[in-house]
């Protein structure tokens, strides 16, 4: 496919997951490649922290699967968009145990973790969380190292703010045997 081509279109997933490897992450928005600088050693061990925290719970209870590093999920369709999130969450029921793992999860995760970058401003973050729940996904949940907070993201109402000792509770997705306190998540 001719370079040309490729700028007087949309991208397509099947085209985005042929590219080469890339210096930094990029994802695909609505068919267009937007590079993204390498996430700092905060951002990298916070998210090490939710995942952690995610799969000592889910594993011993063969409740799904918890992603990182960036695992590639479809968003959308024509025009196509590839994100990356942090940390994600799907369960069995979404995708089964046997699912193969080796294409975008075409399949929206019930729960999906972003980190806020010292680059990325919250309106970019809440249409991110947008993006993620209108693709099916149940809470979007959006920590921020500066601040020490995390905020949940739903579909059907307002977003939650915890900070510190709080409890991060997510009946919506583990049912009720699930709590950590927030200030674990930045420790």
């Amino acid at each position: 496919m001719a370079t040309a081509e490729l700028l007087t279109r949309p991208m397509t997933i099947a085209e985005f997951a042929q590219l080469p490897p890339s210096e930094g992450s990029r994802e695909l928005i609505a068919g267009e490649v937007i590079e993204m600088n390498m996430p700092k050693p905060q951002h990298g061990y916070i998210t090490t922290n939710l995942a952690v925290i995610l799969h000592r719970f889910v594993h011993p209870r063969k409740l799904g699967r918890v992603f990182s590093n960036d695992a590639g999920m479809v968003t959308q369709r024509n025009p196509d968009s590839v994100r990356g999130p942090d940390v994600f969450f799907a369960s069995f029921d979404r995708l089964p145990a046997d699912a193969p793992l080796d294409e975008y999860l075409a399949t929206a995760p019930e729960l999906v973790c972003e980190v806020r970058s010292s680059d990325q401003t919250f309106g970019e973050l809440a249409a991110k969380a947008a993006e993620y729940l209108n693709a099916g996904v149940t809470v979007v949940f959006i920590a921020d190292p500066e601040t020490e907070t995390v905020v949940l993201h739903f579909a059907d109402k307002p977003p939650a703010t915890l900070r510190g000792a709080d409890l991060l509770k997510l009946p919506e997705v583990f049912g009720d045997d699930f709590e950590v306190p927030i200030k674990a998540v930045f420790e």
